[in-house]
This record gives C-alpha cells, structure tokens and sequence, in this order.
C-alpha cells in the first residue's frame, strides 16, 4: 500500500510541477513553446511503474532489435540455409494426356507442356511411349529414369511416383 501512495505522490507532484512551468493565458509569451524532441532510438528506459530488472529487460530488446547479435544472424542464417536444402533440386514431373499415334510419333502434355519427338522439355526427357506408359529420364544429380501414365506424378524430393497431379 505504501508503494502505491508514494507513486500516486511523485504522479501529483510531476502534475503540479508541469502546471507550475505553463505559463498563465493571461500572461503575454515572450518566446514560441519549443516543439517536444523525439527520443533517441538508445536512449535508456526510464520508468517510475517497472522495476529495475524489467527496465533492463526492455532495454536489452531495444538493443537486441536495433543491433542483433552476431549469433542470432549466424543463427538465422543456418536455419534458412536448412530449408533451402529441403527443396527439391529438380521440379515435380507429372503427365496429363498421351497420345501415342505409332511408328515413334507420340504427343506428351507434361507439367503443362505439349512434348513431341522433335520438341523435348529442357529439364527431363521423354525417351519413349508406349500406349499410354511414359518413359522419363531426368539428367543430373537427383534425377532418375522412371514411367508415368497420366494423371501420374514423379516427385522429386523423394524419388517416387505418386497418383494425381502435384505441381
């Protein structure tokens, strides 16, 4: 209880105090107000509500938030290092029609694309169809040989092919 009477005392006397420096409005100003400044960015914490330990505390965020350390950056940048790392190197590959015509003239729409013979997409290659059964080799490191039928998808991340259609 005595905390609270002495802050609501500092409150009243910061009250009187302030209405003491106002001049009256009968009195002629013999200078402009000063415009108030704004705080600096780092400039301390002051408080008559928080104790001690939660002002430094507050100023220790401020500080963390305008200057982080240099683990919390190295930090960071390991944990978006690791994400990245569990994307897929190569896209998905799905197929959505075939038409095979015969004597090694076919028509393949892959992840959104009309692949012929004579026109291959430049991240796989269809090496052969037979009916309706897609033959797909994917160069480089991640990549593999495998069959599709439409509707089919190959996933790339974990090297398996799955029913449906994911982009």
């Amino acid at each position: 209880m005595m905390r609270i009477s002495a802050i609501a005392v500092l409150l009243l006397l910061s009250g009187v105090a302030r209405a003491a420096d106002t001049p009256s409005p009968a009195a002629p100003a013999s200078t402009p107000p000063a415009e108030p400044k704004a705080p600096a960015a780092s400039a301390p914490v002051s408080s008559i509500m928080l104790w001690p330990a939660d002002l430094a505390a507050i100023q220790k965020a401020i500080n963390d938030h305008e200057h982080p350390p240099a683990a919390e950056i190295e930090a960071l940048a390991h944990a978006a290092a690791a994400v990245e790392s569990l994307r897929p190197r190569k896209p998905n590959i799905y197929v959505s029609a075939v038409l095979d015509f015969g004597d090694g003239n076919w028509t393949v729409w892959a992840n959104g694309l009309r692949i012929t013979p004579n026109r291959q997409s430049p991240l796989f290659r269809i090496v052969g169809v037979h009916g309706d059964a897609v033959d797909i080799f994917v160069p480089g490191e991640g990549g593999g040989r495998f069959v599709l039928r439409p509707y089919q998808t190959w996933l790339s991340r974990r090297q398996d092919v799955v029913e449906g259609i994911v982009p």
